[in-house]
């Protein structure tokens, strides 16, 4: 009873986590967040025995959630001790964000596969997303509305795009990125499955698929495509096959759109432009010795040339050296790939799909401030409670497809 009550609540966040991630409407990530915690304690209370936590999984999240941003702060404030040092500064708020990583836990003791749950929620997301595209598209005053709304709880925000000849109206939502979850684990399905069952799941894959590509965003686009292709690659017995038809279809569309992604590849395309400042500033900040090697503290805010004043920004893994320099930011990175190993185990290809998901969400982090956010870490609970949950991945019999 209590597993279904903790399964419930963690349902209930994800779906908060999805659609309130600025938690601005009903305020109720951190009192689900403890809901599932404390239930976790008392489940284990219950049952008189001792929780069974791999210690490698305890050592990760100490250095990774506590330890290491712990110091960057008391790093941050040992350099700006003086009045005003809380002045624009985040890091209690990234703090809290490192701190949901720790779900991994209750994912452990209790068994939970989260990857089913978040990819339903996000496929009601991905069709929210194309029935917003369908009533706004030609409606300004209703496009207006919606924005509006969108803008001020941080979820939804509307725009258009213009990439050469290509005119895109966009429906980004915030955590859209995430999408390439339920896209790796519905293409899998779509491969193992027979009949009805692989009829819905290639329905519900078309809609995550064309959710993301109305987010309108470059690497969203790119990596909706990719991680179906990705996937199926992976299981496909004729891979010389499928990459070579993979590649043929690459090289085609990109002759027939090539003002498009021209146009997408301008330095001077507002978008690049300010990745390119952005990209400057870094370089000029780790050009100091002392902020190479330790950073400036984690939330130190920095003057950037387009923006100002910022504490963030979307080139997130020069955040992290930013952050916490190469003595901690280099352990940090590597933290993120670690679940990525398991991809060269062939015992673990029955989860395969959910690493090439992770890796392709750790792409879509290199140009956008997704990482350092519940949303994010809870990304990276479901691979760590997979990574740390057994000593080797259940067999699963899996039927490769066909090229």
């Amino acid at each position: 009873m209590i597993h279904k009550a903790i399964s419930l609540l963690l349902f209930c966040l994800l779906a908060v986590a999805i659609f309130d991630p600025a938690d601005r409407i009903v305020h109720m990530k951190v009192p689900l967040f403890a809901a599932v915690w404390a239930l976790t304690a008392v489940n284990y209370c219950l049952r008189r025995c001792p929780p069974t936590v791999p210690l490698s999984l305890l050592i990760y999240l100490i250095g990774f959630s506590f330890l290491i941003p712990l110091w960057s702060i008391y790093w941050y404030f040992s350099q700006n001790g003086q009045t005003g040092a809380l002045h624009g500064y985040d890091g209690f708020q990234y703090l809290k964000a490192y701190m949901f990583l720790t779900l991994c836990i209750p994912l452990v003791l209790e068994k939970i596969d989260l990857v089913p749950m978040l990819s339903i929620i996000l496929t009601v997301q991905a069709a929210l997303a194309s029935f917003i595209y369908a009533i706004t598209s030609n409606n300004p005053g209703l496009s207006g509305a919606v924005y509006s709304l969108g803008f001020e709880y941080g979820v939804v925000l509307l725009g258009d795009r213009t990439y050469g000849e290509a005119h895109i109206h966009q429906v980004f939502f915030t955590t859209s990125a995430l999408l390439v979850i339920p896209i790796s684990y519905f293409t899998f399905k779509c491969i193992i499955s027979k009949g009805r069952e692989r009829f819905l799941c290639l329905l519900l894959l078309i809609v995550s698929v064309t959710g993301m590509l109305r987010s309108g965003t470059r690497n969203n686009m790119i990596a909706s495509v990719v991680t179906l292709l990705l996937v199926w690659l992976w299981y496909s017995r004729r891979k010389v096959v499928l990459a070579s038809s993979i590649a043929l279809l690459v090289v085609g569309v990109a002759s027939m759109q090539w003002s498009t992604m021209h146009a997408m590849l301008d330095p001077t395309e507002g978008s690049n432009a300010a990745k390119i400042g952005l990209f400057r500033d870094y370089t000029l900040l780790l050009s100091e010795p002392r902020t190479l090697l330790l950073g400036q503290g984690l939330g130190a805010p920095f003057n950037s040339t387009m923006r100002g004043f910022v504490t963030i920004s979307e080139l997130t893994y020069m955040e992290l050296l930013r952050s916490y320099g190469v003595l901690f930011g280099v352990p940090m990175l590597l933290a993120l790939v670690y679940p990525l190993e398991r991809l060269a185990r062939y015992r673990w290809k029955s989860v395969g799909f959910l690493y090439l998901g992770y890796a392709m969400y750790l792409y879509l982090c290199t140009a956008n401030p997704f990482l350092v956010s519940s949303s994010g870490m809870l990304v990276l609970s479901i691979a760590l409670a997979q990574t740390f949950s057994v000593p080797q991945a259940p067999r699963v019999a899996t039927r490769p497809a066909e090229a």
